[in-house]
């Protein structure tokens, strides 16, 4: 029994026996930034043998925009004994707690938290939805018979709207946050402008959605790491890093923060502080940097000022050595701004260019193949920043028939795309960039009329780009 014969002081709002009978309850209407708290209280069926409820408390769902999801269980009053949360989306096991305690508990159990921090439900599209969750009981306190009877508690959904973040530089050192919808591409100022900041980074941490900016050598505050308020566009200062200039910010996957100071080289960074500490020196001036999705290699873009007909050249760190990959990866464009989508493409700021160019970095090849472009109005966007989790998806402005697939030998005339959902294409196309059988592909282009291709329908590529299932 997970609270005895102890008060429930709690109300219930939406309650479903088994998976199926729903008693009363209302679909809560999301936005961007809503919050639903919910009290509740459960009582285990007759077939919960266990420790673990088979009787689940749900709360549906309808979202107007894509958003991304966290929650967080509160223990009630009267709560008395161990006690873990499962959390669903939509039927599948997303999520699951560490083991709470409960107020008064003693011996081992005092030191078990009273509520989960927020953890991540995922990325869900517009719609319906059902977001659950599942409590599992552990001997102790009150629960001396290893079966749950009842539980309940306060459940907290909260929701982040799905977009991009950038920073564009006016002026000298004037800096006006803006944010892009990836399924409209529809471009905000957030907030106003921030005169004399000169903030030339941006980056998201992966695993709480926080964004962090940090400041160039033009202002009063030289190399200076601030908090984002993602719906103010307010900046809450954190500390110096210790450097005069940081021109780029790349969150690892596992949530520590790097950096690039200028003149200096490759920096980590405490989000707590804000001070920095050199991993790898480099004198060069490196625009932006970003870590791949796996959080194994982190690219960065470096000018080369003493050639200006060189463009920038690709830095790569593998974790112990930094070494140059591409000597010239473009002429005349300087690249300022750099991100990692999901899928590996990354998405690219140029100066003096009002759009951000989607695509490819080949580093075998060193070529940059641009699929798709955001028209932003800002002509110098200085850092990126994409939110990974949950927004999990890679924007497409592809106007025609899109396709994501594995390239196969089935053709005969020209090559054959299997799609995911199992439909056989073929591609026609003068320059399929190097890709080969095996090979998982996005393909971009129109649907061919007439083709000598002979297997499938025929497309008509405009661009193909590395895939990631």
């Amino acid at each position: 029994m997970l609270f005895g014969n102890c008060g429930r002081n709690v109300w219930h709002v939406v309650f479903v026996v088994g998976l199926m009978a729903m008693g009363r309850g209302v679909w809560a209407d999301l936005d961007d930034g809503d919050i639903i708290e919910k009290d509740f209280n459960v009582s285990c069926t007759n077939s919960s043998t266990g420790q673990l409820c088979d009787t689940h408390y749900y709360i549906p769902i309808e979202i107007n925009v894509p958003s991304y999801f966290k929650a967080k269980y509160i223990v009630p009053t009267g709560h008395c004994s161990p006690v873990k949360i499962h959390f669903f989306v939509d039927g599948k096991s997303v999520n699951t707690s560490n083991f709470l305690g409960w107020n008064g508990a003693t011996n081992e159990f005092k030191e078990l938290d009273l509520e989960t921090t927020f953890l991540d439900l995922g990325y869900l599209p517009s719609g319906s939805h059902i977001v659950s969750i599942q409590a599992e009981g552990q001997t102790g306190g009150c629960n001396n018979s290893g079966r749950v009877n009842s539980w309940g508690g306060t459940l907290i959904l909260k929701s982040s709207f799905c977009q991009l973040y950038g920073v564009h530089d006016e002026g000298l050192n004037n800096s006006q946050f803006l944010t892009i919808s990836p399924e409209t591409f529809e471009v905000k100022a957030l907030g106003k402008m921030k005169k004399a900041h000169d903030i030339e980074a941006l980056d998201i941490h992966p695993q709480t959605g926080e964004l962090f900016a940090a400041s160039g050598n033009d202002t009063n505050i030289k190399g200076h790491l601030y908090q984002l308020n993602s719906n103010t566009g307010e900046l809450t200062s954190i500390g110096s890093t210790g450097f005069k200039e940081i021109d780029g910010l790349s969150f690892h996957p596992d949530g520590t923060l790097w950096g690039w100071a200028t003149g200096a080289g490759l920096v980590t960074i405490d989000i707590a502080t804000g001070k920095a500490s050199l991993v790898t020196a480099y004198s060069g001036e490196v625009e932006d940097l970003t870590w791949n999705t796996a959080g194994t290699m982190l690219f960065g873009v470096e000018n080369i000022r003493n050639n200006p007909d060189s463009g920038v050249k690709l830095l790569a760190y593998d974790g112990s050595t930094l070494t140059t990959v591409c000597a010239e990866l473009t002429q005349s464009l300087e690249i300022e701004a750099l991100d990692a989508l999901p899928d590996d493409t990354l998405i690219f700021g140029l100066h003096g260019k009002n759009s951000l160019p989607i695509g490819v970095i080949d580093v075998n090849t060193c070529q940059i193949t641009a699929s798709t472009e955001i028209a932003t109005g800002y002509d110098d966007v200085e850092g990126i920043a994409w939110p990974m989790k949950g927004c999990n998806s890679t924007p497409s402005t592809c106007s025609g028939v899109e396709v994501t697939g594995v390239l196969t030998n089935e053709g005969v005339e020209c090559q054959a795309l299997r799609s995911n959902s199992g439909q056989l294409y073929t591609l026609s196309s003068n320059n399929l960039n190097g890709f080969k059988i095996g090979d998982s592909v996005k393909v971009c282009g129109k649907k061919a009329e007439i083709s000598f291709c002979m297997q499938g329908s025929t497309i008509s590529v405009d661009t193909i780009v590395p895939y990631t299932p």
